[in-house]
């Protein structure tokens, strides 16, 4: 009224059920996906692309050991400075090409340094979902899951599928595997190799005297004379049965020789203690290198052919030896 004091009130009521029902959808799918990356433990990401600025969740930094806060200031250079530099490159290639559009999503494993100063391996995946006018990528959204568990498995399967199970060492398949590269190494660089083939010497009276548990452990004590006595970057073998390949790099078998002769040498002046029984055996070997043949007809199946005849020579003359040529 004129006197400034309320006489009449009017309202409208208006139906929000639709409102309310989508707010509720929404929180219902947000709870939800929350729940989902709790529970598989999933570290998210957002990174606009143009000006480097980059959101991360507290499962992403718990991943690498940090708390987000510990982390700050926060970019796509917090990313940059945790993943290993043998990953950077890999990971800018896919990433390039999910821009370009050869892939769907982009997506790489990488390691990442730890607060612990461990590597931990993460599975990154993420998605460009916005674009600039002028079709650049502007807002990219991901995910970060350690694999670390599932990547230290696999090292073990291909392990186990690599190595002969009762030595340990590689097993033969593997060893042809590996002189492949070496001989494309040495046609591209001719950096020499030897092979040599090791036999021990009468094995079956190994296992006819002591039994075959002796002789399995004969052939573990043998593999650790090998093993201490070549250098690290030598590649060992079991070839098969009692037999054994030893690839030398940048070695020709006069040195090989001297290499093997030594290992000889500690063999036949080894008392191999077996349930208080004293077991001694010698072995003997034939070397090869890459100069015996030429380079125009390197074939690594001649180069263990001609080692394998100069074990069988070696065999002949008495075992106990070592040889590097054959007879004319």
């Amino acid at each position: 009224d004129k006197n400034n004091q309320v006489i009449e009130i009017r309202g409208y009521i208006f139906n929000q059920n639709h409102i309310k029902d989508i707010e509720f959808q929404i929180e219902k799918e947000r709870k939800r996906l929350e729940n989902i990356i709790d529970s598989n433990s999933i570290g998210t990401w957002e990174w606009n692309v143009q000006t480097g600025e980059t959101i991360f969740n507290e499962r992403w930094a718990e991943i690498v050991g940090y708390t987000l806060d510990e982390l700050k200031p926060i970019s796509i250079d917090t990313w940059i400075k945790l993943v290993h530099p043998d990953d950077v490159e890999k990971s800018t290639s896919a990433l390039n090409a999910h821009f370009r559009g050869e892939s769907n999503q982009y997506e790489c494993e990488v390691r990442m340094k730890h607060k612990n100063g461990h590597w931990v391996w993460v599975l990154d995946k993420g998605k460009a979902l916005n674009f600039t006018p002028e079709g650049k990528a502007h807002i990219m959204f991901g995910a970060h899951t350690d694999i670390t568990e599932r990547k230290a498995f696999e090292k073990k399967i291909i392990e186990v599928s690599i190595r002969d199970p009762l030595t340990s060492i590689y097993n033969r398949g593997h060893i042809f595997s590996r002189l492949n590269e070496i001989k494309a190494k040495y046609e591209r660089d001719k950096v020499d190799f030897s092979i040599a083939i090791l036999d021990i010497d009468y094995f079956k009276r190994v296992n006819d005297n002591f039994g075959h548990l002796a002789g399995d452990f004969v052939l573990q004590e043998f593999t650790k004379v090998l093993s201490k006595n070549i250098r690290p970057f030598d590649l060992l073998g079991r070839f098969g049965g009692e037999e054994f390949i030893i690839i030398m790099l940048n070695c020709k078998k006069d040195t090989a020789s001297l290499r093997i002769e030594d290992i000889l040498k500690i063999i036949r002046n080894t008392n191999f203690i077996y349930k208080n029984q004293r077991i001694n055996f010698t072995f003997s070997a034939g070397i090869s290198d890459s100069s015996d043949r030429e380079f125009e007809n390197l074939s690594l199946d001649s180069l263990i052919d001609n080692a394998d005849k100069k074990l069988y020579l070696a065999k002949k003359l008495g075992r106990n030896r070592i040889i590097t040529e054959l007879e004319e």
